[in-house]
């Protein structure tokens, strides 16, 4: 029972791509699975017409120019220009682009980016930074590129041979239905690859 308790007085720190958090007032935590419109046949794995959409987090949160605990590895040490330098790390953060680590009270999220940023200071939080900010997951894939043996040099059964130059051919007019249907049983022939 003891181990029981020791783990649920670990705190977990909150941050954002090195910003720590003095508080967290939200989190709302998004993850939705996209399945697509078509009918699936019966017997037909449904996970071949489903796909994670990319993972979303919405936070609310606050860093002071005074906190109430300070943290020790926390670039942003208690002074006056704290909230502002936070913000300033916010928006380089967004503009960069950059994936970066999401440390909320739910989960580790890996390779976010900021979509959004919002603020606002009045005379009761000139000395802190409030924000809420959307975070939206990049999914990264890796390629890896595969070398085939070259083809063996020749014309395959399908294709054709090289062309014969026959000079200008002048057409003949076909005038009797047996001919007809002969030139007609040639083409369909030629066509289908029968000889």
């Amino acid at each position: 029972m003891s181990e029981a308790l020791n783990q649920q007085q670990v705190a977990i720190i909150r941050s954002m791509g090195g910003l720590v958090f003095d508080a967290v007032f939200e989190e709302i935590h998004e993850a939705d699975l996209e399945v697509t419109d078509n009918p699936v046949e019966t017997g037909v794995v449904v996970s071949d017409h489903a796909f994670m959409k990319p993972l979303r987090v919405k936070i609310s949160a606050g860093v002071s120019d005074t906190p109430l605990a300070a943290v020790t590895d926390d670039p942003f040490a208690s002074d006056a220009g704290r909230s502002r330098r936070a913000f300033e790390l916010l928006t380089e953060l967004q503009r960069r682009a950059e994936p970066f680590d999401l440390q909320t009270g739910l989960k580790l999220y890996e390779n976010m980016v900021c979509t959004s940023i919002r603020t606002s200071q009045d005379k009761d939080s000139s000395g802190a930074l409030l924000f809420t900010a959307e975070l939206r997951e990049v999914i990264i894939v890796y390629t890896q590129v595969v070398t085939y043996p070259p083809r063996k040099p020749g014309a395959t059964k399908r294709q054709a041979g090289p062309k014969k130059d026959k000079g200008e051919q002048q057409g003949k007019e076909v005038t009797n239905s047996a001919e007809k249907k002969s030139l007609i049983k040639k083409g369909a022939d030629a066509l289908w690859g029968k000889k």
